[in-house]
C-alpha cells in the first residue's frame, strides 16, 4: 500500500515527483495519511462486507488471493467522503442503536423544558460541561443519539449528516444481518 501512496502522491504532486521517495513524504505528510487512511477504509469494506457478501462461505485461503489482487488495483476515492465507507456505517447505526437503547423512551414530557435528567444524559456521554448539559438536557431522544454518535464514531460527523446518513446505515446493517456466518 506505501507503493500505491507514493504513486498516488506523485500523481497529486506533479512538480514535486522527481523527489525521492522520504522527501515526498516529509513534505506531505498529512496527504499521504489521508490516502492511506482512505485505502484502509476500503480494505475494510472489500473484506469485511463486499468479500463477505459476494462469497459468504469461502475459506480464508481462498480469500487472500483475491485480496491481494484487489491491493494491487485500488479503486480511485477522488470525490469520495470519508463518511461513506461502508464499515463506518454499520458503526453508526450499531452506535445509534445503543444511544436509544440507553436512553429511555419519552413521548412528548417536557418539564420545565427539559426532556432527559442530568443523570440520563451523564449515563449516555459520561462528564460534560454545565452548558452542554443543558443543551443536551433539552434534546429529542433521536436528538441524543445523533449527538452521542458525532461524538463517538471518528471521524467525527454533525448530527446533522449522521441524520442523512442514518437510513443508508439502517439498510446496510439489515442486509449484512441477512449474511450466513462463515464456517
Amino acid at each position: 500500500m506505501s507503493r500505491e501512496t507514493l504513486v498516488r502522491l506523485r500523481r497529486q504532486y506533479p512538480l514535486h515527483a522527481n523527489r525521492d521517495d522520504s522527501a515526498l513524504l516529509k513534505s506531505y505528510p498529512y496527504q499521504a495519511a489521508a490516502i492511506l487512511n482512505q485505502m484502509l477504509g476500503q480494505l475494510q469494506d472489500f473484506l469485511l462486507i463486499d468479500d463477505r457478501r459476494q462469497f459468504p462461505d469461502d475459506p480464508l485461503e481462498y480469500r487472500v488471493p483475491r485480496v491481494l489482487s484487489w491491493l494491487r488495483s485500488l479503486p480511485s476515492r477522488a470525490g469520495k467522503p470519508a463518511g461513506s465507507d461502508k464499515l463506518r456505517m454499520v458503526v453508526i447505526d450499531a452506535a445509534y442503536r445503543e444511544a436509544l437503547s440507553t436512553l429511555p423512551y419519552r413521548r412528548g414530557e417536557i418539564s420545565r423544558g427539559v426532556r432527559y435528567f442530568p443523570n440520563e444524559v451523564r449515563t449516555l456521554f459520561g462528564v460534560v460541561t454545565s452548558a452542554d448539559m443543558k443543551r443536551l438536557c433539552r434534546m429529542t431522544r433521536s436528538e441524543l443519539a445523533r449527538e452521542y454518535v458525532s461524538r463517538t464514531v471518528e471521524p467525527r460527523l454533525s448530527p446533522e449528516r449522521i441524520r442523512q446518513l442514518l437510513p443508508a446505515a439502517r439498510r446496510l446493517a439489515r442486509e449484512l444481518e441477512t449474511i450466513p456466518p462463515s464456517t
